[in-house]
């Protein structure tokens, strides 16, 4: 199982990246875009992957940690990171 987790808003008419938990490069991480020009990302490790268990571990938490934090996400995105 492997997955990944967005929060996009539509602003300006497209679609944009405000925060995103996957778990791609052996570990669970988090990042965070920011509204420049330069399509800037903030990453956090949140987890190593050693196992199949590890991601499976994190799923739902990284599901609950996009969800209650969309409005911080969009304003910490709109307002420039």
């Amino acid at each position: 199982m492997d997955y990944a987790v967005f929060h996009e808003i539509a602003h300006e008419e497209e679609w944009h990246e405000v925060a995103k938990i996957d778990c791609s490069h052996q570990e669970v991480h988090r990042h965070e875009a920011t509204k420049d020009k330069t399509d800037t990302r903030l990453r956090t490790v949140i987890r190593v992957i050693y196992s199949q268990a590890d991601v499976e571990d994190t799923y739902q938490n990284s599901v609950d940690e996009i969800f209650d934090n969309l409005v911080e996400n969009e304003g910490k995105w709109r307002n420039g990171g």
